[in-house]
């Protein structure tokens, strides 16, 4: 009967943990957040920077799917960056990067234009936001100076990087 009972013991332990890593509920709050002042100084040679809105459909829809790149990116399962940072759409960061809408004003606001702009920027000052979910990556350039090197926008781009 000792036996029996060790035996389910070690088998109820084993599939509860098994269900408990596997169910895992992650929020913002427990990876890496940053203020738009961060975005170009930070230490990693290929970063990735996801810009989210607690109020956005979409950032909501592909929640987990962020969350689980971003274990990998940090367990370094995923080589593609070296780190993921997240930066939500506040008052203050919205206010220290320029929306795109109001910067190009009657002159081509395409997605390709947006990124044409965007891509090569070393300041917060020549880039600019489009809407979210955004990912940003950056990269070193050759001057070892900090740049947008991609960006994916929206729930399409996004989820074909990060799968």
């Amino acid at each position: 009967m000792r036996k029996l009972f060790i035996f389910l013991s070690t088998l109820f332990t084993l599939t509860s943990c098994g269900g408990i890593s596997n169910n895992t509920t992650y929020d913002y709050k427990d990876f890496t957040n940053i203020t738009s002042e961060q975005i170009f100084n930070l230490p990693e040679n290929s970063y990735a920077i996801y810009f989210y809105s607690l109020s956005c459909n979409v950032c909501e829809s592909i929640k987990s799917d962020v969350f689980e790149f971003s274990n990998n990116v940090i367990n370094k399962e995923d080589t593609r960056v070296e780190n993921i940072y997240f930066l939500e759409a506040t008052i203050s960061n919205l206010l220290a990067i320029p929306y795109y809408f109001e910067i190009t004003q009657g002159q081509d606001q395409s997605v390709e234009n947006y990124k044409t702009l965007c891509i090569g920027a070393s300041s917060l000052t020549e880039m600019s936001y489009y809407g979210y979910p955004t990912l940003f990556i950056l990269s070193n350039n050759n001057e070892n100076k900090k740049i947008i090197s991609s960006i994916y926008l929206g729930r399409n781009e996004i989820l074909n990087f990060i799968r």
